[in-house]
């Protein structure tokens, strides 16, 4: 059995009820929950929320709300991980399901498409010792010579590297792209970490992942899917 798990809380700071926000005319969730539709891989497509509006906007588009996400665990400083095992948890108690693959897909995965999601999956069913599939992206090397600043003075982060020019620099860094996290649930009931060598990075174009955080950022993403 597989299933697909979106989190998608409400009272998001920097861009108001981002996770339903229009998107090109759409709410910003049903984007995922569509493109994990197109799929034909999951038994189940859910939506762990802890809002009757995100709920009632999911389920037209086509998610499940078996029940409603505890407040203490949809605030900002709850983790992902943590949030999809107590999904699961509460999902085994309640609802007697117990999958044995999950994807937990983020409510603003619009560029995501269908065959990333399904070669993920292939990847993490045919190896053995393979706990995530997850997404991610190379970015500049350019960073190995970043600073940050103090009353607009620079320090830098790697500061070995100040001599060196950008093509004696490591070639190329990846970064987690916040797309999707394909694992055997027990990995999740494990709480185990993302970022170890039993996970598996599934590279994705540079040119077709924004992560939404500000205005800015959904301005430019609703251009580019344009």
């Amino acid at each position: 059995m597989i299933i697909a798990i979106i989190p998608a809380r409400s009272g998001s700071k920097r861009i108001k009820n981002k996770n339903i926000k229009k998107f090109n005319g759409k709410p910003i969730i049903s984007y995922p929950i569509n493109i994990l539709k197109k799929t034909k891989l999951f038994n189940n497509i859910f939506t762990s929320t802890d809002s009757k509006l995100i709920s009632k906007i999911s389920i037209k588009y086509g998610s499940e709300i078996p029940f409603l996400r505890n407040k203490g665990l949809a605030d900002d400083k709850s983790g992902i991980i943590e949030v999809i095992k107590n999904f699961l948890q509460n999902l085994a108690k309640k609802n007697k399901i117990i999958p044995n693959y999950v994807c937990c897909v983020l409510p603003t995965a619009v560029f995501i498409k269908p065959n990333d999601i399904l070669s993920a999956y292939k990847i993490l069913r045919t190896s053995k010792n393979i706990d995530y599939v997850f997404s991610g992206h190379s970015i500049d090397n350019s960073f190995y010579r970043s600073f940050k600043l103090s009353q607009m003075r620079p320090n830098m982060l790697f500061p070995k590297n100040y001599y060196k020019n950008s093509q004696d620099l490591p070639k190329r860094i990846f970064i987690d792209s916040g797309q999707f996290y394909f694992a055997r649930t027990q990995v999740f009931l494990k709480n185990k970490k993302v970022f170890q060598n039993r996970s598996k990075v599934f590279q994705l174009s540079h040119d077709n992942v924004i992560d939404i955080n500000t205005l800015q950022d959904w301005r430019k993403a609703e251009k580019i899917l344009k």
